[in-house]
């Protein structure tokens, strides 16, 4: 978990953003009250996780390539504080192909991953 003062973000000013560009197209949702529903936890859960470490947040196959000085580069960091559960949600959505395929198996295997 990073000391204050420290540069990242927090979480909640990108999720910030997305609710209020989700709330702009309401009106093409289905269920308008599904979708403010969705976003009052989308606000409300991360409030609750015990701390807030650096976050990744988007960190996938397409932004990890090969390099020279050292085996793999990182690229297009953006780093946030925030949920921890964060990332891992955005790794798991990362795999739609198998989550359609195969959702109960993919997070079965993601849930007996190594822990920190």
């Amino acid at each position: 978990v990073p000391i204050a003062p420290h540069p990242f973000r927090p979480l909640s000013e990108m999720t910030e953003h997305w609710s209020d560009e989700t709330l702009a197209q309401a009106e093409h949702w289905p269920d308008t009250g599904l979708v403010r529903e969705g976003l009052r936890l989308f606000k409300e859960l991360p409030q609750s996780a015990p701390s807030h470490p650096l976050l990744a947040t988007d960190l996938h196959a397409g932004n990890v390539l090969r390099a020279d000085r050292e085996p793999w580069l990182v690229i297009d960091p953006k780093p946030f504080v925030g949920d921890p559960t964060y990332d891992a949600t955005q790794h798991l959505l990362n795999c739609s192909a198998r989550l359609r395929c195969d959702p109960e198996n993919t997070i079965r295997r993601f849930r007996r991953s190594p822990r920190r």
